[in-house]
């Protein structure tokens, strides 16, 4: 999407076509749930409720469409900044995406919560992070063969963090699942569309 000037017929045809797939997949849920008991008809307004917020695992899907409609900023952004502007974008994204969130959630520095609370800053920028990284590898060439190799090895980081984060906080009732969510879906999904953004 980086790659070309962004057109706003294909961004919204897009952002169409994922938000009704989210509709469709979050009726088929819907519809299990009833016809097992798991829970019952209870009006217009609760179907409605449950189809644009349920199940919380289509969060991405809202996620994924935000980006789309930055995308035409994201674009200025690429093709005007210099290098070292692009640099201190992504250590900047960085920082509030992973590490800020992480501290966040493990409970260990209170005042952070506080202070994050009044900036709402921290949950996007970790895709956008991601979604910019792609552009500044394709803009700049970086060697193919090294930038898959970082990726695999910070992949296999984030696992190992993950793994070690829920380890240490299991018993302390500090979101350890988190960290679960984390391994679970930055494996399985943050990693294939980074090399896809990328290639």
């Amino acid at each position: 999407m980086l790659a070309h000037k962004p057109d706003g017929r294909r961004i919204a045809q897009k952002c169409g076509k994922l938000f009704g797939l989210m509709l469709f997949w979050s009726g088929i849920y819907y519809g299990y749930n009833l016809l097992h008991g798991i829970h019952d008809y209870t009006g217009v307004r609760s179907l409605l409720t449950w189809l644009l917020t349920m199940p919380v695992h289509l969060w991405y899907i809202y996620a994924i469409i935000t980006l789309y409609l930055f995308t035409p900023l994201f674009y200025v952004f690429v093709n005007a900044a210099s290098r070292e502007e692009y640099l201190y974008a992504l250590a900047l994204i960085f920082l509030f995406g992973s590490p800020v969130v992480i501290l966040l959630r493990s409970g260990w520095v209170p005042l952070l919560a506080v202070i994050l609370d009044k900036m709402k800053a921290a949950y996007l920028l970790g895709m956008v992070f991601l979604y910019l990284l792609g552009g500044y590898l394709r803009r700049y060439d970086v060697d193919r063969a090294e930038c898959q190799g970082a990726i695999y090895l910070l992949g296999v980081v984030g696992t190992a963090a993950s793994i070690a984060g829920t380890a240490l906080l299991r018993d302390s009732g500090a979101a350890a699942e988190f960290f679960c969510a984390q391994r679970h879906g930055g494996g399985r999904y943050g990693v294939p569309v980074l090399k896809r953004i990328a290639g």
